[in-house]
């Protein structure tokens, strides 16, 4: 089997991220806050749909979880009695002042990034 894709991040771009990855790949969503939103809050209709959609894509999340450290090929995550360093691809979704920035992606075989620009979110 394929490491799987962590999504670090998981308010509504690293959601919709999560999401269409997983239409593909084996995909795990890991945030720190023990539920899907970000700082959009997780009870709007919007972060709803999109954390519906990622089930239904198979996303395995891993809520209130910290991403510690990325080296390539693996991401050190800690979370509630456990730490430990997951066999991966890695997408983070971080906003900078609200404005989503291109995700950086580094692939297990060759440890190199790839940069895309994430779909706007009128899209989701």
């Amino acid at each position: 089997m394929t490491a799987p894709y962590l999504v670090v991040g998981a308010g509504p771009t690293g959601l919709g991220c999560a999401a269409e990855l997983a239409t593909a790949h084996p995909v795990e969503l890991i945030d720190r806050i023990p539920v899907p939103g970000g700082e959009a809050g997780w009870s709007t209709p919007e972060i709803t749909a999109l954390v519906e959609a990622a089930r239904r894509s198979g996303v395995r999340f891993r809520l209130g979880n910290t991403a510690v450290r990325w080296e390539p090929g693996r991401l050190l995550v800690a979370g509630p009695g456990r730490i430990e360093w997951l066999p991966a691809n890695i997408c983070s979704t971080q906003a900078a002042f609200g404005r989503p920035r291109p995700l950086t992606c580094s692939s297990q075989a060759t440890g190199q990034p790839v940069s895309f620009r994430p779909p706007s979110p009128n899209t989701c």
